[in-house]
């Protein structure tokens, strides 16, 4: 008869990154990547946990090694501080760890010969490939951009370094710029190195003026490639997507039902200490921007209040108003990420709303569209 198996947790930092993994006796037989990472809701800025890297050997799968390796990383995540937790994952295996999805993925599809027509509003800007001088530039000018686009990761030196990755893994980026008639630093695009597609990952421009010529080179790179549409990776209200339309393009959103970006609150209470900020912003254009009452929420990792008055949000321990909600932390970090309305969850058995809980909830967390860009996947 076998006796029990010896069995630990072993951990490695290397920079930002921890490396978890469960031993047996001595032997690796499953793995991930703790990530730590800043991440913008709204204009706040939580602390997030990238899980990347989960693995099982082969032999040792079906066993629940990958279980005890991720709900030993969320108690770590919680010890270690972290707010909440993102990951891009398989389907179906992710929401037994409280995770749900929390963006959408969105294309735009342009044929070739209507981003041709560009050609006729370029304007005084040049085009010529990145180097590493342009680090500074693109750095600031892609975090003054997203400064207030939910999901989006703060860049920072030195854990980034630059625009590698393409559109998925395995596919590495070019990455061109943008300069005036001085020479001066604009805007910069990013986009697959691939001999027969043209997808574009990533374009910010301090000047809508130089979208034209960013548009009219991707035209003349799909010319090249032999490819007869272009696709962009982006949020659709991001100010090119916009510019796209007048030439004619397509809009493709997926909301899948499991898998892709997916995340979840690690600590309730310190996430909504974090976006109070931001949701005063919110409350003061909705209808309880004047209203001095309190919502109380209930979920499976916890409870906390949030006071409305004088038109500040204030987390609190107690409420003494009858506005209540009962709902997962799954859930309610899809209202705090953008990615459900507030209504949406009205259908939900595993929810119950009392009071005007369901109008405060409407007023603080609306639907955004909320992105996380393809080089910072991870």
């Amino acid at each position: 008869m076998g006796g029990v198996k010896e069995m630990e947790i072993v951990a490695t930092v290397d920079g930002r990154r921890c490396h978890r993994a469960l031993h047996i006796e001595g032997r690796k037989v499953s793995w991930l990547t703790v990530i730590d990472y800043h991440q913008r809701i709204g204009s706040a800025v939580v602390r997030m946990g990238g899980i990347a890297g989960v693995g099982t050997e082969p032999s040792e799968r079906m066993k629940g090694y990958s279980r005890r390796v991720i709900e030993d990383t969320v108690r770590y995540m919680y010890e270690q501080g972290f707010d909440v937790s993102w990951l891009f994952g398989i389907r179906d295996f992710y929401p037994k760890f409280g995770y749900a999805v929390c963006a959408a993925a969105t294309s735009i599809t342009m044929a070739t010969r209507d981003a041709e027509r560009a050609r006729d509003a370029v304007g005084d800007f040049k085009i010529r490939p990145y180097n590493e001088e342009d680090l500074d530039a693109l750095i600031s000018l892609y975090n003054y951009a997203n400064r207030s686009r939910t999901g989006t990761i703060v860049r920072e030196k030195p854990y980034f370094s630059g625009i590698s990755k393409g559109s998925r893994w395995g596919v590495s980026a070019n990455v061109i710029v943008v300069t005036d008639e001085m020479g001066r630093f604009v805007g910069y695009a990013a986009y697959d190195q691939n001999e027969t597609e043209v997808i574009v990952t990533e374009i910010e421009s301090r000047n809508p003026l130089a979208y034209p010529n960013l548009l009219y080179e991707f035209a003349k790179l799909a010319i090249d490639r032999r490819a007869g549409s272009i696709t962009l990776l982006m949020p659709v209200d991001h100010p090119f997507a916009v510019f796209c339309r007048r030439y004619e393009c397509s809009v493709t959103i997926n909301y899948h039902r499991c898998g892709g970006a997916m995340g979840r609150i690690v600590n309730l209470r310190t996430t909504l200490d974090k976006i109070a900020g931001e949701l005063c912003e919110r409350l003061s254009t909705s209808p309880y921007r004047n209203a001095n009452t309190c919502l109380w929420i209930c979920t499976d990792i916890g409870e906390v209040a949030l006071e409305l008055a004088n038109g500040r949000v204030a987390i609190r321990e107690a409420c003494n108003h009858g506005n209540c909600v009962q709902l997962p932390q799954s859930k309610l970090c899809q209202l705090i990420f953008g990615y459900r309305p507030a209504e949406d969850l009205l259908t939900e058995r595993d929810v119950v709303f009392s009071g005007d809980a369901l109008g405060i909830l409407q007023a603080l967390f609306p639907p955004q569209n909320t992105y996380v860009w393809a080089a910072d996947h991870f």
